[in-house]
């Protein structure tokens, strides 16, 4: 369409024309590349892209707030003796069963080792 037409003020056409022009850019792009490299730039080695690789094992610092016993491991609040755990040999006490569930899912992370 020529310029004129209307077409350059309206978003759906801009759209469309931006999309366009970035695809004429890209073959232009490639064309060069090929004339440039010729048909040995065919032969060279196009890698696909890696595979995701898997998160690496990260280890995590020391979390804990409190000892487990006066106060919660996890927040560092005054425990609620009701709510309490067997973990490691030892009786844990916590302020809610939501930090229950979290020390008893990765207790090294928020309790020390005990001493012998």
């Amino acid at each position: 369409m020529p310029l004129g037409s209307g077409a350059a003020n309206c978003p759906r056409h801009k759209d469309t024309a931006r999309r366009t022009l970035k695809v004429i850019h890209a073959h232009a792009s490639a064309v060069s590349d090929f004339i440039k490299d010729g048909m040995m730039g065919m032969a060279k080695a196009h890698p696909a892209p890696a595979k995701a690789r898997e998160p690496a094992r990260i280890a995590h610092a020391f979390l804990g707030k409190g000892d487990g016993v006066k106060t919660c491991p996890v927040t560092g609040e005054p425990v609620d003796k009701t709510i309490k755990s067997e973990i490691n040999g030892r009786t844990v006490y916590f302020c809610c069963a939501s930090c229950k569930a979290i020390v008893r899912k990765n207790p090294g992370l928020y309790l020390k080792r005990n001493s012998p």
